[in-house]
């Protein structure tokens, strides 16, 4: 088995004794996500509960002590959002609940074991299966979901604004994708980001923002430039000074 635990970090005591610990039958292995006050966390025996950050106390009112049965091990992280609750589940499925009852509200059929999360932008779901990346609706569509479309030779989702997903590809460049077909617009000159962030927050994520860093230990912060003529700017210490990233 395993447990979630909840530690107290304000304490100046140096005590490590939890909050409290909530019991699984199974390992922990990917993140727990918090949201609202809930807690949601999976385990390899395939379930995931949704607990009171307060209390660990059980929420939703679902059979097996509350906790959501799929049909595989969970080893992914969690995602949570005002939407629902993201879990990619070794038995090929990508399910999302509703935070409060945990009845699933749709679901996508991968056909392979998802090991990875998916991530959350305000508009999508951004699924990793082996190199390809797959976008779904987050809010529209079938119980059954679709695939709005899928983009080979990606490894994850960087950001979105208005027109374009932007994501690292296999050869660690930037692509900026068609968020409504998945079509590749643009590519960036530069490979040498070998570290990168995925963006979800619903303000910085609007503008398409992407932050990287290089193996020498430069970290940037990414607007993308998607008229001609436009130079971008790469802020470091007290000075400023152009780049084509």
């Amino acid at each position: 088995g395993g447990r979630v635990v909840c530690l107290d970090v304000a304490k100046k005591t140096g005590s490590n004794v939890p909050r409290w610990n909530y019991l699984t039958n199974g390992v922990v292995e990917g993140a727990p996500a918090l949201f609202q006050s809930l807690v949601y966390a999976g385990s390899e025996d395939g379930t995931v509960a949704a607990v009171n950050v307060d209390n660990s106390a059980s929420i939703w009112p679902l059979p097996h002590a509350g906790r959501f049965e799929t049909r595989g091990p969970i080893v992914a992280d969690i995602r949570a959002d005002e939407y629902g609750v993201y879990i990619a589940a070794t038995d090929t499925n990508l399910y999302c609940v509703d935070r409060t009852g945990g009845r699933i509200r749709w679901t996508y059929y991968a056909g392979v074991p998802l090991p990875k999360a998916p991530w959350v932008s305000p508009t999508s779901v951004y699924l990793p299966v082996k190199e390809t990346l797959i976008c779904i609706s987050k809010t529209d569509g079938d119980y059954v979901r679709k695939a709005r479309w899928t983009a080979p030779n990606v490894l994850r989702y960087l950001a979105e604004d208005d027109q374009n997903a932007y994501v690292e590809a296999t050869d660690h460049s930037i692509v900026a994708l068609d968020r409504k077909t998945g079509a590749a617009i643009f590519r960036s000159k530069s490979t040498a980001f070998n570290s990168f962030a995925s963006n979800t927050d619903k303000l910085s994520a609007k503008g398409g923002l992407v932050y990287a860093a290089t193996k020498d230990g430069l970290i940037c912060a990414i607007t993308p430039v998607l008229k001609a003529g436009t130079t971008g700017f790469e802020v470091r210490g007290s000075g400023k000074r152009s780049t084509d990233e």
